[in-house]
């Protein structure tokens, strides 16, 4: 796929992409919630395909991966993503944030997301020529915490925190039940 043709292509897409989410949405509780919902997953991947074709096109790099919730995600995620950075040889200090703050996004989910055990939580990075940007999404609420440091004797709540101070930018979106968080680091 290059040009015009690429872009059609993610332009049906991202179509198909809304199409399903706002079935899905629709179909919450009922009988028809698991197939809206596999349709909204095959139609997202559709997009993210198109994504992927256009960054290679572009000189990114991109990968996404999913960690199973619990106590143990917020490590297999900070590992996952320093070892694909390192790979790209990506500076010693970029790495070290990244680490930090994937581990505090993971967290996050972990703690705040859906409740249910085993629940995937998808970390997504992409390495362009002067920013690393990593979204962690999960079926969790939303949520619209400020970024607050807490006092000094509070034993958590320091994440959203750490991810304003030290990203270049960042944000959250919900959309058809799933919550994200992303931020992006300068390289």
């Amino acid at each position: 796929m290059t040009g015009e043709p690429a872009a059609r292509e993610l332009e049906l897409a991202l179509a198909e992409q809304s199409r399903c989410s706002t079935r899905y949405q629709d179909s919450v509780g009922t009988s028809g919630e698991i197939s809206a919902y596999a349709r909204l997953r095959s139609a997202s991947r559709r997009v993210a395909d198109c994504t992927r074709v256009d960054a290679a096109r572009h000189g990114l790099r991109q990968f996404e991966f999913a960690v199973s919730s619990g106590t143990a995600a917020p490590s297999q995620a900070r590992h996952e993503v320093a070892r694909r950075l390192r790979g790209w040889q990506a500076a010693h200090s970029v790495v070290e944030t990244v680490e930090l703050l994937t581990s505090e996004t993971v967290t996050n989910a972990v703690t705040h997301g859906a409740q249910v055990d085993g629940e995937a939580v998808t970390v997504a990075g992409t390495l362009g020529i002067n920013r690393f940007l990593l979204s962690v999404t999960n079926a969790g609420p939303p949520f619209d915490d400020a970024p607050e440091l807490p006092p000094p004797t509070a034993a958590a709540g320091r994440g959203l925190f750490l991810v304003d101070a030290l990203s270049s930018n960042w944000g959250r979106r919900h959309v058809a039940g799933l919550t994200g968080v992303w931020f992006e680091v300068a390289v």
